[in-house]
């Protein structure tokens, strides 16, 4: 059936590593979990269907090539923009990560566990990194402070390729006995130019890409995919080892490219990546001989504890003088798990130190690789316990995205505003655009079912959104858009005409709730005729209505179920404050608490009426 154990290794790791993917996205966990647990099961540990060595000098050779384009495209996904204000701490931290994580993974690992001197000073240059392949899926779905998310991305991407630089330096200077003061100039020749090369690099592809019309959008992946090769080889030629900088550089570059040709690309090489990550995951944990942890386990574990109580020495010393909050702070030193670039970087080490003839060489690997599966398991499964216990969870619907700019829209987008929470709206047309810009909120001019409309948004820094245009199917769409490409949970939105029976379907099964309506009587909700006409009607200047926040007082007003209170018809209640810190918007399943301030729309007397119902009897 299969030409070879090699041919039959390489077939089940892509099938294991789809798989993965697959299951990852529906569960939001993050895949390496999946890929770790694939590997290990079908080792020659246990099932025996995928063999590593079978592969020979092979494996090395895809480890090479997967790391150069997993290296740019997280150059890639981080949003210059979005980490500028971030650059004096993120350099500081990369700064001390390599100083202090070098002298305390050296003197664990040599005096701790034993190790000889070469393997201890390399596997000490390896911990440094901590993955983007990883953090990326962990607090992808915890509704944190933007800045945090930023800095620990930025640092992830970063950080990587420097580490990644830095062991190879370090694992040269071992194996050749240069003279240190050989290997330091050396390492800063190629941080310098990787550097350049990668500036040089990236502007010719962005001006090309910009400024001609040679390629058509589809296609333009593939140029830029043979330019990160050309890029890595002649910074490799230039200066050996900074070829890993340059892709980096080259991504992040790009990562600021016109967004109607950035989408295609990033997409391309994000496919692409995503596989490669859980092939090589898969392999690599394959190829682990679990018998040597038994050997390591003890010792191990006290290096584990030390890497992660330094972790909090370097974060607290690097922002010392920022913007982040003493419980941000702790959060990102408790957040640091490594990659897939730390083990694939241990795994040619550990093979390299073995030809050598160094003396436990393969002690790289296993403790790498406890590193990973430790911080991976207990830091990636609480990161979001944690953020609750530290307070720092934006409680609430959040940071918002809203289709259609009209009266509603904004003045939702007003009350978020007041709680200092992300807005941004989307709409195809450039009147209403300048219209939220004008109020001072961005606009994203584009359809809100194209991808391309959210290129140049971090979308991770959103968990809320809004439909208001004046399409049920639209708004519907939109809205199953956002949770499928997005992973947006907080969905809502608003109909105006008459809904099929197929929309309420889907409402229901996307789990989108309907807004401001107050009674869950979905045959009449979904029926009845010019609900945003009413809306805008109130918010116009001919109608007489008021806006108004409403406490609500009475007890005995909780012992409706949600979706039974008994409003007065002429008002709409469109947002809830809870705590004075919480903002939600008002839908049909909303359970109302004591001390909820309701904002509300309505004809005075109406208002009136809310008043008097859900104050103290």
């Amino acid at each position: 059936m299969f030409e070879g154990i090699a041919v039959q290794t390489i077939i089940f790791s892509i099938i294991f590593g789809a798989i993965g993917i697959a299951f990852s996205d529906k569960f939001k966990i993050p895949g390496i979990l999946l890929f770790f647990f694939m590997g290990i099961l079908f080792s020659p540990n246990f099932l025996d269907i995928i063999n590593p060595s079978a592969l020979g000098q092979g494996l090395n050779i895809m480890i090479a090539i997967f790391v150069i384009i997993i290296l740019f495209e997280g150059g890639m996904s981080l949003n210059m923009r979005h980490v500028r204000s971030l650059w004096m701490p993120l350099f500081k931290d990369i700064s001390l990560s390599i100083i202090v994580m070098i002298c305390v993974g050296f003197f664990a690992a040599r005096f701790i566990v034993g190790l000889p001197w070469e393997v201890s000073i390399v596997f000490s240059s390896i911990i440094i990194v901590t993955g983007p392949t990883v953090i990326k899926p962990i607090i992808r779905y915890i509704p944190l402070d933007s800045k945090v998310k930023n800095f620990l991305n930025g640092e992830s991407v970063l950080i990587d390729a420097v580490g990644a630089i830095l062991t190879i330096i370090v694992l040269q200077f071992v194996l050749t006995s240069n003279e240190l003061s050989h290997s330091i100039l050396g390492f800063i020749r190629s941080l310098f130019i990787g550097v350049v090369s990668g500036v040089l690099f990236g502007l010719f592809i962005r001006l090309f890409i910009n400024k001609t019309k040679i390629l058509t959008p589809a296609n333009n992946g593939f140029l830029v995919l043979a330019v990160v090769f050309i890029s890595y080889i002649a910074s490799e030629i230039l200066q050996p080892e900074s070829g890993l900088l340059t892709v980096v550089i080259v991504g992040l570059i790009l990562s600021t490219i016109d967004f109607k040709y950035r989408d295609n690309i990033f997409n391309f090489i994000e496919q692409i990546t995503r596989i490669f990550i859980s092939i090589l995951f898969v392999l690599l944990a394959a190829n682990f001989n679990l018998k040597n942890v038994t050997t390591y386990l003890v010792d191990g574990s006290i290096i584990i504890g030390l890497i992660i109580l330094s972790r909090f020495i370097i974060i607290f010393l690097s922002t010392a003088k920022s913007t982040f909050t003493f419980r941000e702070k702790i959060f990102i030193s408790w957040l640091g798990p490594r990659g897939i670039v730390a083990l694939s970087i241990a795994s040619i080490a550990g093979i390299k130190l073995s030809a050598a003839g160094v003396e436990n060489a393969h002690a790289i690997e296993t403790l790498v690789f406890m590193l990973i599966s430790v911080t991976v398991l207990l830091q990636g499964m609480s990161a979001t316990w944690v953020a609750e216990k530290l307070k720092i969870v934006k409680k609430g619907d959040g940071n918002i995205i809203i289709l259609g700019v009209n009266n509603i829209s904004l003045a939702i987008a007003e009350k978020w505003r007041d709680d200092k929470t992300d807005v941004i709206f989307i709409d195809s047309n450039k009147k209403n655009c300048k219209l939220a810009e004008q109020k001072g909120f961005p606009c994203s001019e584009g359809n809100g079912l194209e991808p391309v409309t959210y290129s140049s948004i971090l979308m991770d820094n959103y968990t809320s959104a809004l439909a208001t245009s004046e399409n049920n199917e639209i708004n519907v769409l939109f809205c199953s858009f956002l949770k499928e490409n997005f992973g947006i949970e907080n969905l809502y939105t608003i109909l105006n005409e008459k809904a099929s029976v197929e929309l309420a379907e889907m409402m229901d099964y996307k789990d989108i709730k309907l807004a401001f309506v107050a009674r869950n009587r979905k045959e009449e909700n979904l029926s009845v005729e010019g609900f945003l006409s009413k809306l805008k009607g109130l918010f116009s200047y001919k109608e007489e209505s008021i806006a108004a926040i409403v406490p609500v007082t009475n007890r005995n007003f909780l012992s409706y179920k949600p979706g039974t209170y008994p409003f007065p018809d002429d008002v709409i209640i469109l947002a809830v404050l809870r705590n004075n810190t919480e903002r939600y918007i008002y839908h049909t399943s909303f359970q109302l608490q004591l001390d909820d301030k309701l904002y509300v729309m309505g004809l005075p007397e109406s208002v009136k009426n809310l008043k008097t119902l859900l104050s103290i009897d």
